[in-house]
């Protein structure tokens, strides 16, 4: 038995045990969805996002510094134990909010940081807020799609926005893949 196996039995089992109700939204926080937030959870999530955000910007000339490798960011008086602290707490605190507000919302940190990388360069002090705010407009713009689809339309129910991502982000990160090679 695989583990695949084993998780997709998990899942059978909690959704005989739940009702109908509690699976769908459990179904809708493993795709995604911003449907379910309210909006003290997203006032929340903006506040230790913006947190993060602000952490790691400050961090930027040291993250430019680290990319070129652990021998030169220490030739340059990079604290590395420190730098690799403060961007574990600080990615943890946004993806920790981000997830709890609206579920596992797939390739969007995958997806964006990338697309704004290649737009703007690696200069980690305009990188990271950019990839925020390109991050922000690109799911709106993925909700809004997923409310508009034909499923919404014509069966009364919502399409995932994390479908949508999936759909946008899973055919460029193969791309990237390729390209790269």
């Amino acid at each position: 038995m695989t583990s695949s196996q084993v998780m997709l039995a998990v899942a059978d089992f909690l959704n005989a045990i739940f009702s109908q109700r509690q699976a769908y939204e459990m179904l809708f926080f493993l795709i995604g969805s911003v449907d379910y937030a309210s909006w003290t959870e997203v006032a929340a999530c903006l506040a230790l996002s913006i947190v993060g955000v602000i952490a790691l910007t400050g961090t930027g000339r040291a993250l430019d510094a680290a990319s070129f490798g652990d021998e030169h960011a220490k030739a340059l008086g990079v604290r590395l134990g420190a730098l690799r602290a403060v961007i574990f707490l600080a990615s943890s605190l946004m993806i920790g909010a981000s997830v709890a507000a609206a579920g596992m919302i797939g390739f969007v940190g995958l997806f964006v940081p990338h697309s704004v990388r290649l737009i703007f360069g690696a200069e980690h002090r305009t990188l990271i807020p950019a990839s925020a705010l390109i991050g922000a407009a690109f799911l709106m713009l993925a909700d809004s799609l997923a409310r508009s689809s034909i499923v919404y339309k014509h069966f009364g129910g919502e399409l995932p926005v994390g479908v949508i991502t999936a759909l946008i982000g899973a055919p460029f990160f193969f791309w990237l893949m390729n390209r790269k090679m």
